[in-house]
């Protein structure tokens, strides 16, 4: 203690320094300032003559930006005694290379790329803090760890009064990881639009795959041709339907008109067996005029050239419709017949409105 100093001076600055160091000797945060209070200069106006060219730069990442770092807490006040040299200073604060060792040390232990401790999430775009035991921590984080414990002591190592500085390394690790994560999606993206590429071209060694590669492009080839030409294709189809059945219809009519005049005889012996008859179309009574009628022992046929087939008495009045025998020995009206022939004849071959075969047919008179 100096010698030179009296009493009552000693005994004040000891008072004051007590009194701070009761109050925590609390430091001011210190904030950088985000516009430098600086004099206006005098503008001039630039006269634009064409012949400088303007550079065009992209714009730069958020990771490539120029992120300061900063000192959060301020110089601590010295008391009296410790500016008389009383009492014992503080340490002496750390240099840029000091935080430059103590930064790199932490990137040694790779502390940014790991999870708060604290909170246990990662950095991300959050504020970040370097302590001066090489520790980091996210800065609200540790805000409320000082508030809650009432102390500055590191979480980590429990050391006290130690200093504290903004770094950005957990940030840009977050910048780096995501942005590989986006370059392995779309080089993913592009390997696998050239490998399906390379599939469409390059027929396959195996034998069956290599069968369905060629399938596939003949189809592909065949679909593009048929795309290319308007050749009305459902209009041909449907010529060639209606051809085939009329030439089916044809060719079952050359079958049944090789049938012979006995058998065409049988055949209406055995229509005129049925009593009562009446056309299955219109349902009105059938009458025949006096043709050639076949032998046979039954009263109903010997009685038919003055009846109609219904069983009523036949007169010159009766009006007269011609009859058709099919081969199936069903009677109808001529223009039943023809009838019904014009409205099925867009569908399936012609058969018997009642016994659904195909037939032959034939005048009964003419027979």
């Amino acid at each position: 203690m100096p010698q030179n100093y009296n009493a009552a001076l000693i005994a004040a600055a000891i008072q004051d320094h007590l009194s701070l160091k009761a109050s925590g000797n609390k430091t001011v945060t210190r904030i950088p300032p985000l516009y430098s209070l600086t004099r206006k200069k005098n503008i001039k106006a630039v006269v634009d003559t064409g012949l400088r060219q303007s550079s065009t730069k992209l714009p730069k990442f958020p990771f490539e930006k120029v992120q300061t770092e900063y000192v959060l807490d301020a110089a601590p006040s010295l008391s009296l005694a410790q500016k008389l040299g009383i009492v014992e200073c503080p340490a002496k604060r750390l240099s840029e290379f000091d935080w430059k060792t103590v930064k790199e040390k932490s990137n040694s232990r790779h502390d940014s790329c790991q999870p708060c401790v604290i909170c246990k999430e990662n950095f991300g775009e959050e504020s970040q803090v370097l302590l001066s035991c090489s520790h980091v921590f996210h800065k609200t984080c540790l805000q409320a760890f000082e508030k809650f414990s009432n102390r500055k002591s590191c979480p980590m190592c429990r050391q006290q009064q130690y200093e504290t500085r903004v770094i950005h390394e957990g940030r840009k690790q977050h910048y780096h990881k995501n942005a590989t994560i986006i370059q392995a999606a779309w080089r993913g993206y592009v390997v696998r639009k050239w490998y399906t590429k390379l599939r469409e071209t390059t027929p396959p060694n195996n034998p069956i795959l290599r069968r369905r590669f060629f399938e596939k492009k003949l189809e592909e080839i065949v679909d593009k041709t048929l795309k290319s030409y308007d050749i009305g294709v459902d209009e041909f189809l449907e010529e060639m339907d209606q051809s085939i059945a009329a030439h089916r219809q044809l060719f079952n009519s050359f079958n049944h008109c090789q049938i012979g005049l006995e058998e065409w005889k049988k055949i209406k012996s055995k229509a005129l067996q049925r009593e009562h008859l009446d056309c299955p179309i219109c349902v009105t009574s059938i009458t025949v005029d006096n043709g050639p009628i076949p032998e046979t022992n039954s009263i109903f046929d010997l009685e038919c050239k003055s009846q109609d087939l219904s069983g009523i008495p036949y007169t010159s009045n009766s009006p007269k419709r011609v009859a058709l025998l099919l081969s199936c020995s069903h009677i109808f009206h001529k223009t039943c017949l023809e009838t019904f022939e014009s409205f099925m004849r867009d569908s399936a071959p012609l058969v018997c409105p009642v016994c659904r075969s195909s037939y032959s047919k034939r005048l009964l008179s003419a027979i």
